[in-house]
C-alpha cells in the first residue's frame, strides 16, 4: 500500500512557508515516501524551486464537503489524500528524528489514529465533556491535538471524517469553539475527538520514555532542537494548580519525533530550524519574525 504524508496550507504565505519547512523536514528524515500539499489559492506563494518539492497538489475548494464547513479543512484530509495510507502534519510542524517508521507502524493499527486520551469528564476549550458524552450518546471524548493523525481508506476511517462533518452542520452550536487567535476560526478538535467517540475509536497513547510522535511547544521550557545531531528536547507541564494552564505540578522531558510549534514559538528556535533545512536545500531563506 502506498504511504504518504499531506499538510494543509490556505491563506497567508507564511503558512506555505510552514509547509515548504515540513516538506523539506520530511524530504530528510523519511525520503522514501511522497507529500502532498493541500492548499487554496495560496499556491501562487510558491516558486517552481518550492512547487516541485510536493509529489501531489491538492485544492481543498474543489472537495465536495468544502462549501458546508467554513475552514474546518482539516476534516478534508480523506477527500483530500491521494493514498491508500496518510499520515496528516500540521504545516506548523517540523520532523527532527529519523525515526517516522515506528510511528508508521503503531498508529496503523486502526484505521483512523490521533495520539492522546479517552475523556469522560472535565472540560476542553471550555466544553464540558461529560455533557458533550451524554447530548452524543459517545463512551467517551477523544482529547487531543490533531496536529497529526493518521488513516486510511477504510470505511471506518473514512466515517469519523465524514461523521465530523455531520457534527458541524448538525451540532455546532454544542462543539463549535472560535479560536481568537486564529481569525476565529473554528477548533477542528472537538469534532474529531467526539466523531472519535461516536465512532469507538480509541486514540494511541505514547509515554515520555518512548518518545511520543508530536509535541507541541505550548506552554513548555527548555526547547532544544537540532536536525544534524537529531537533538530532540522539551521540557512540558504535566498538570497545572491554577485554571489549567498556570503553575505546573511538575515538568516532563519529551523527546518527540515532531516538534509542533504552535504559534511558531520560540520564534528563535523554529528560525534556526527553517534556516537549517533551507540552506542544506539550497531553498531560500524565509523570514518568520513577523508571524503572529
Amino acid at each position: 500500500m502506498t504511504r504518504g504524508y499531506i499538510t494543509l496550507a490556505t491563506g497567508r504565505r507564511e503558512f506555505i512557508e510552514m509547509a515548504v519547512n515540513l516538506v523539506l523536514s520530511l524530504r530528510k528524515f523519511d525520503p522514501d515516501k511522497e507529500f502532498c500539499l493541500l492548499h487554496d489559492q495560496s499556491i501562487e506563494f510558491l516558486t517552481p524551486q518550492t512547487r516541485a518539492l510536493f509529489h501531489h497538489l491538492g485544492d481543498v475548494r474543489e472537495c465536495p464537503s468544502k462549501p458546508s464547513i467554513a475552514n474546518l479543512n482539516k476534516l478534508l484530509g480523506f477527500e483530500g489524500s491521494p493514498f491508500e495510507e496518510t499520515m496528516f502534519i500540521d504545516a506548523d510542524c517540523i520532523i527532527v528524528k529519523s525515526d517516522m517508521d515506528r510511528h508508521w507502524e503503531k498508529m496503523s493499527a486502526q484505521d483512523f489514529n490521533i495520539a492522546g486520551e479517552k475523556a469522560i469528564g472535565g472540560s476542553w476549550y471550555d466544553l464540558d465533556i461529560a455533557n458533550l458524552c451524554k447530548e452524543l450518546g459517545a463512551p467517551y471524548i477523544a482529547r487531543m491535538n490533531s496536529g497529526v493523525y493518521y488513516f486510511n481508506r477504510s470505511e471506518k476511517a473514512e466515517a469519523v471524517f465524514k461523521t465530523s462533518i455531520d457534527l458541524f452542520r448538525e451540532r455546532k452550536e454544542l462543539l463549535a469553539v472560535q479560536r481568537k487567535n486564529y481569525n476565529y476560526d473554528y477548533a477542528d478538535e472537538p469534532f474529531f475527538g467526539a466523531s472519535m467517540g461516536v465512532n469507538r475509536i480509541d486514540p494511541a497513547s505514547y509515554t515520555p520514555e518512548e518518545g511520543s510522535i508530536m509535541i507541541t511547544t505550548l506552554h513548555a521550557k527548555n526547547v532544544e532542537f537540532d536536525l544534524a545531531s537529531e537533538t530532540s528536547r522539551i521540557d512540558k507541564p504535566a498538570g497545572f494548580w491554577i485554571a489549567g494552564r498556570f503553575l505546573a505540578k511538575k515538568w516532563v522531558r519529551h523527546s518527540p519525533t515532531i516538534a509542533h510549534f504552535i504559534k511558531l514559538k520560540p520564534k528563535k528556535v523554529y528560525q534556526a530550524l527553517s534556516d537549517q533545512l533551507r540552506d542544506e536545500a539550497g531553498v531560500e531563506r524565509f523570514n518568520f519574525s513577523a508571524f503572529s
